[in-house]
């Protein structure tokens, strides 16, 4: 990933997180006048039971401050609207940095030898010519492990210690031609590895909401249709007459997207 890209990304997030605070400072004080008006609303009805006189005075103060209630919520339903705004875009730029990477999982991490980016790199070449078979010439910008090692019992759920075998982390791998990450990634879908995949590389929002798609996937292959993902949204269409089923298991699909979510839980 190159540091123009990053600069970019550590820029807009700064800018998101600036707009965050300002809108919960916002929000806070939004509240705080909505309190005060509620407060004068109650005493304005509290006074319709001693005098009936104020009433028509009293109803244009209670239409008033019910009307500047309504522009208040009006204002904090803008601010909501335009952090998602920027929170989309923030995801996008985030995407497009992504767009030459996969993200390589299952690959067995040795501290003692794999100690640079290069002696990284250099593992994913091999996974690439000598386990799918792609001999053309590999161009990689750089490719490391991303997330801190943990124990093994983090994951599964049966406590784990420190000194116990560690989860493997996820190996990135950006490559310096887009053309090239497809072909690979091409080449890994029609050859199945032992306990390695390798998978686009996708902002942390956009895994949760194709981990949410699984589910409408495997009911449409079910049915007989060809689904996949592109990004977050399922594509369908209907499978020709002579061509097979998939190999991949409802098993296999719910495995992924738990690798899915695994990689992400690493950035």
């Amino acid at each position: 990933m190159s540091n123009k890209n990053f600069v970019t990304l550590e820029v807009v997030k700064e800018l998101l997180a600036t707009q965050q605070r300002a809108f919960q400072l916002l929000v806070s004080d939004l509240k705080d006048s909505v309190k005060d008006v509620k407060k004068d609303v109650d005493e304005l009805k509290r006074s319709l039971e001693f005098s009936q006189k104020d009433v028509k005075d009293t109803e244009v103060k209670v239409a008033t401050l019910e009307s500047k209630v309504d522009q208040v919520k009006i204002k904090a339903d803008d601010q909501e609207g335009f952090l998602g705004y920027v929170e989309d875009q923030m995801e996008y730029i985030e995407n497009q940095s992504r767009r030459n990477n996969i993200k390589i999982l299952g690959l067995p991490e040795d501290k003692e030898k794999e100690t640079s980016w290069e002696e990284t790199e250099n593992i994913v070449k091999n996974v690439i010519q000598n386990q799918l078979q792609l001999k053309e010439d590999i161009h990689i910008e750089r490719a490391h492990r991303v997330g801190k090692p943990r124990p093994l019992g983090s994951h599964d759920g049966t406590g784990g210690d420190d000194e116990g075998p560690k989860f493997t982390r996820p190996i990135v791998a950006k490559f310096t031609f887009w053309k090239q990450k497809e072909n690979v990634l091409r080449a890994a879908r029609q050859k199945k590895l032992n306990g390695v995949k390798l998978v686009p590389d996708f902002a942390k929002r956009t895994l949760d909401r194709r981990a949410e798609k699984i589910p409408e996937l495997i009911k449409q292959r079910k049915m007989g249709k060809i689904a996949y993902l592109v990004m977050d949204k399922i594509v369908v269409k209907d499978k020709p007459p002579d061509r097979p089923r998939r190999q991949d298991s409802d098993n296999e699909v719910f495995l992924n997207a738990r690798h899915d979510a695994h990689a992400a839980a690493q950035d």
